[in-house]
């Protein structure tokens, strides 16, 4: 096994889990088109959502942002659909699983692994938490 591909490999780990969890955190999956400027939902994140905020005057803008669960959200005529319930479990469960395969990774990396075969272990225990937290991330975005 090419040292090369190990540091390749360990590289991408390392992106791809700071990429997802950039977007774990963002409140920008589901975004006003301003088609409807009285409407007062802005933005919508895996955790939080973001409207307008009524006392402030047209002509400024002010956005309020709060966690999902803590803000009633019937105020806004929104509720939260069961898919995004679903999205939200399996999202978790693929960042967890990319942590998983950071944390390899980043000890490849600080305590260099003797002998050809652990390397070939942390290699196989990477790619298989990558396949698996990819599965589940294609059902999160593809099938809910």
């Amino acid at each position: 096994m090419s040292e090369h591909v190990l540091h390749v490999a360990s590289f991408f780990a390392i992106v791809s889990s700071l990429v997802l969890l950039s977007v774990f955190f963002a409140p920008w999956w589901l975004v006003n088109d301003d088609h409807h400027p009285n409407e007062t939902f802005q933005r919508l994140g895996l955790w939080t959502a973001c409207f307008k905020d009524a006392n402030v005057s047209h002509t400024e803008s002010s956005t309020q942002c709060s966690w999902i669960y803590f803000d009633d959200l019937s105020k806004h005529n929104i509720t939260i659909p069961a898919f995004f319930t679903v999205t939200q479990a399996l999202f978790t469960l693929c960042v967890v699983f990319l942590i998983l395969i950071s944390l390899p990774a980043l000890t490849r990396y600080f305590y260099v692994l003797e002998g050809e075969r652990s390397k070939i272990n942390l290699l196989f225990i990477i790619s298989g938490c990558l396949i698996f937290s990819g599965t589940i991330y294609f059902i999160t975005i593809y099938c809910c």
